[in-house]
């Protein structure tokens, strides 16, 4: 056919495909996959819980995610890339999981940026080699009920580093 390539932006798409069978009216069907397109090299992610939109793309600070959970669960953020937390609280609704080797860090000093467990059973793992956290205040998470779970774990090949750590409480 004389169809040309399409060249598609950084960003997330549902293709759809569109088929004709024996001369029949053509069936669209949307694909149950998201397709990913990431540039090439390490790429910088935004959060700021207080502007921030999870419909967003988390691309600039104009575009951040409101969670730490959007930007982990998005398919652009591969490994290697990096989300930076706006100056301001964080809060954990629940256990995050950091399954991604990604470098996760404060904006500014780590008191100026906080991840907050409200007191409540929430905690952080890191559970992919490569993994990191910089330049944050993790704060106010505990372990409740009995859980398994403890305010902050890490795996073999994970860093910590310039973070200030207050009211973790197994």
């Amino acid at each position: 056919t004389d169809e040309k390539p399409v060249l598609f932006a950084v960003g997330c798409y549902r293709p759809k495909l569109t088929v004709t069978v024996d001369g029949k009216d053509p069936v669209t069907v949307e694909c149950p996959a998201t397709l990913a397109i990431h540039a090439a090299g390490i790429q910088t992610y935004h959060v700021n819980y207080a502007a921030g939109d999870d419909a967003k793309d988390g691309m600039t600070p104009a575009t951040a995610w409101k969670t730490l959970a959007s930007a982990l669960d998005s398919p652009l953020v591969i490994a290697g890339d990096e989300i930076v937390l706006a100056r301001g609280t964080h809060p954990l609704a629940a256990n995050q999981l950091v399954a991604k080797a990604v470098t996760i860090r404060g904006e500014g000093a780590p008191e100026e940026t906080q991840i907050d467990g409200g007191l409540q059973d929430a905690g952080i793992s890191l559970s992919a080699a490569g993994a990191s956290l910089r330049d944050l205040t993790l704060q106010n998470i505990i372990e409740a009920n009995n859980s398994p779970n403890i305010p902050l774990t890490t795996a073999a090949g994970t860093v910590v580093s310039n973070c200030v750590l207050t009211a973790l409480v197994k």
